[in-house]
């Protein structure tokens, strides 16, 4: 009686927001279990209402059943993308990703780097002049601008399909940054690859040299050739 009439109150009711977890054993019903499912449900509603809630790792169901240690969802059609959000919390799973209709992020993965899908996109409201940018190439060390702002270099096309250069904070296929962070350049291909390369060189010496003061000493050891023409030009200026 009780859950049919929480069905028809959400119904009529858009604003209301109602779970049912049913548990078939009382004695599993540990205050632990049920401060974590209020939580998840106080978060889920949070994050939805701030358009955040795409990529929750968890199941936000209208209606549970926790039946010998497992949470069991009702079903009547499959649902792959619920089942595979809930089947995530317990190992990992595997769907094939366009890059550029979907953000994936470059993260570091044990000694190396992998992929996965970018689980915190940008709040666009927060930005000042938004623009899109679909990323082709990026470098994969950041660079320091304050002392705890680090940023990557990337190039990739605008909104307009324009080539563009910008500084992220992130390593993702598409990122949303404040147009005061970006320079258009219309070269592409190989000459634009060393051109992101070159600029990430100038800018990681101007990094160095911020901090050092008239007549200090700096050494550089075992310096690039293309690194230690960008500080000899900068040191001249």
């Amino acid at each position: 009686m009780v859950v049919g009439a929480g069905r028809n109150i959400v119904l009529e009711m858009e604003h209301v927001r109602l779970q049912f977890v049913d548990f078939d054993d009382p004695s599993e019903a540990s205050a632990v279990m049920v401060a974590s499912k209020h939580l998840q449900f106080e978060a889920s509603d949070t994050w939805e209402r701030q358009n955040k809630a795409q990529n929750l790792l968890w199941s936000s169901e209208p209606e549970m059943c926790y039946h010998s240690g497992r949470f069991l969802l009702p079903r009547i059609r499959p649902s792959k993308e619920r089942n595979e959000r809930y089947i995530s919390s317990r190992r990992s799973t595997v769907e094939n990703m366009n890059p550029r209709a979907s953000s994936l992020a470059l993260s570091p993965s044990g000694p190396s780097y992998g992929i996965f899908k970018d689980h915190f996109p940008t709040v666009v409201d927060d930005l000042v002049d938004p623009i899109t940018i679909v990323v082709s190439h990026s470098i994969l060390r950041s660079l320091k601008f304050t002392s705890h702002d680090y940023l990557f270099l990337v190039m990739g096309t605008d909104n307009k399909n324009k080539p563009v250069m910008a500084l992220s904070d992130k390593q993702s296929s598409i990122i949303h940054v404040e147009a005061a962070r970006t320079v258009h350049q219309p070269l592409t291909g190989t000459i634009g690859k060393k051109m992101l390369v070159a600029l990430y060189e100038q800018l990681l010496v101007q990094s160095i040299l911020r901090d050092l003061c008239p007549n200090d000493t700096l050494v550089v050891l075992d310096v690039a050739e293309s690194k230690r023409g960008a500080l000899n030009r900068r040191c001249r200026e």
